[in-house]
């Protein structure tokens, strides 16, 4: 009889050791998890204010180079014209 309950109280050290185990892998991955979350949350942010900066624009032309006979070269966005003059 002695040695059941040896046993099992040996057992039940065990399943407890496994149980704590498991409790603190459970806890590390709702960690992780939240780390993830915050950090596609921020991506998210990032990618809205990119986008947002990106669809509020003006139209507007620059002149680079002096005047000459040929005309100034204008940057309008990423494009680049000639100025042909008549």
């Amino acid at each position: 009889m002695n040695i059941k309950r040896e046993k099992f109280t040996i057992e039940k050290e065990e399943l407890n050791k496994l149980i704590i185990k498991l409790q603190s892998k459970e806890a590390q991955y709702a960690h992780e998890i939240r780390g993830r979350d915050n950090a596609y949350k921020k991506l998210q942010d990032q990618l809205k204010k990119f986008t947002d900066k990106n669809l509020n624009f003006k139209n507007n032309l620059e002149i680079t180079s002096a005047l000459e006979t040929k005309g100034p070269i204008l940057f309008s966005g990423n494009v680049i014209c000639d100025i042909i003059q008549f």
